[in-house]
């Protein structure tokens, strides 16, 4: 998967995002995988997968939980499946990343194999 290159960036997608697990499931699958045990089912691996990796501790240290909602802030939609929404703590005000060089693969990534829905922000 490349990454993108971003070129104007704001920070629109660190704002406020979605991701899969609640603190109390991010605290519970970390203890797990310390231990050896299997993650939640209900993730099929993924969090073995995401968690294993280097960006295990900075993960933990970058979300900041705001709530739950029924709305994806990514495309304002909403689905009725309830989401944990974060923000990270590295957003600047400026809306750049505060640790850019250091960010997990799941930032640096984004957005992953689709287009960015902010013009002129990433190609």
């Amino acid at each position: 998967m490349r990454k993108p290159i971003t070129i104007n960036c704001g920070g629109h997608c660190c704002k406020r995002f979605t991701f899969l697990y609640s603190p109390t499931e991010l605290e519970n699958n970390r203890r797990a995988i310390k231990k050896g045990r299997p993650t939640s089912r209900r993730d099929n691996g993924r969090f073995a997968k995401i968690f294993l990796s280097k960006d295990l501790t900075y993960m933990e240290n970058m979300l900041i939980f705001i709530g739950k909602s029924t709305v994806n802030p990514s495309d304002g939609v909403d689905n009725g499946i309830e989401c944990n929404i974060y923000t990270c703590r590295h957003l600047k005000k400026d809306g750049k990343c505060g640790d850019y060089d250091n960010r997990p693969d799941i930032c640096s990534h984004y957005p992953y194999e689709k287009k960015c829905k902010y013009k002129k922000c990433c190609k």
